[in-house]
């Protein structure tokens, strides 16, 4: 993902254990921004978004854990279940 310009992800996230701690509109405004943030400091910008996502990134909580995943493109032709819903 480091090489491409402007890709449009969509986020989405699972709380397991911490419901209520975590799932706030402030706290998912925060990991947008700081995955924003973080693209825009490599000189890859990108956008959120979540019809034709190019990447969607999942975050699992479970307890006091986090888990992530990415997926392209691809990985969405190959498993349409991965994509943004």
């Amino acid at each position: 993902m480091a090489n491409r310009l402007n890709e449009k992800l969509h986020r989405r996230e699972s709380d397991r254990g911490l419901k209520g701690v975590l799932a706030t509109p402030k706290a998912e405004r925060f990991l947008d921004e700081a995955l924003l943030a973080a693209l825009s400091t490599v000189g890859t910008p990108g956008h959120i978004g979540f019809d034709d996502a190019d990447f969607v990134i999942q975050i699992e909580t479970i307890d006091h854990r986090v888990g992530m995943a990415l997926w392209g493109g691809e990985d969405m032709q190959r498993y349409p279940f991965l994509g943004a819903s």
